[in-house]
């Protein structure tokens, strides 16, 4: 039984793969992203980075939002690129302006950290609050370390653990949910 289901589940992938390619050459910018995702993840056709960099660069370059969300990350990982922050940078802010959360939750990572751009708090807050603002649940973990650490708002442990707790709370993404209850636990928060 089991054998036929997977059987089935790839016969699926393959016929989608094929759809999506098909629209992705058109020139199809939401299929493009979509081969890219394939292409990094090896879903339905086989693990390539340098090939989901083009695919996302095509998308990205005709103004769709995920696609420079997923090229950012590409740049910033190193991953069918050469690592480069300023590029991610680039790609992460084009997305964040349209209004992609993710890509605004990206942006305040880079200014976290510094890379790409000098490390800057407030701005970091300030990109991490519009994610979380459009209910993006990494953005609510980087605000409870924000509040945590006193990095570009004043330390404030109240309003770490309020962060912590919404992230814990949210049913979206398991590894948030987990960091924020084991940081709530270290912090002995009920």
């Amino acid at each position: 039984m089991m054998r036929k289901i997977l059987s089935a589940i790839l016969c699926v992938s393959v016929l989608a793969s094929g759809t999506i390619s098909a629209a992705a050459e058109e020139g199809d910018a939401e299929a493009q992203d979509r081969m890219g995702v394939m292409c990094a993840n090896g879903r339905g056709v086989a693990k390539d980075p340098r090939k989901a960099v083009e695919w996302y660069r095509k998308a990205a370059e005709q103004g769709h939002a995920w696609g420079q969300d997923n090229l950012g990350a590409m740049y910033y990982d190193g991953s069918g690129v050469k690592k480069d922050y300023k590029e991610a940078v680039k790609w992460y802010r084009k997305a964040a302006e349209q209004g992609l959360a993710s890509a605004q939750n990206h942006m305040g990572v880079v200014y976290s950290w510094g890379r790409g751009v000098p490390a800057n708090g407030k701005e970091a807050v300030k990109w991490y609050q519009k994610a979380m603002d459009q209910g993006d649940v990494w953005a609510l973990w980087n605000l409870g370390l924000m509040y945590e650490n006193g990095y570009g708002v004043p330390p404030n442990r109240v309003k770490a653990i309020e962060w912590y707790r919404k992230a814990a709370d949210q049913d979206r993404n398991e590894e948030v949910k987990e960091r924020a209850q084991k940081k709530l636990k270290e912090m002995g928060a009920k």
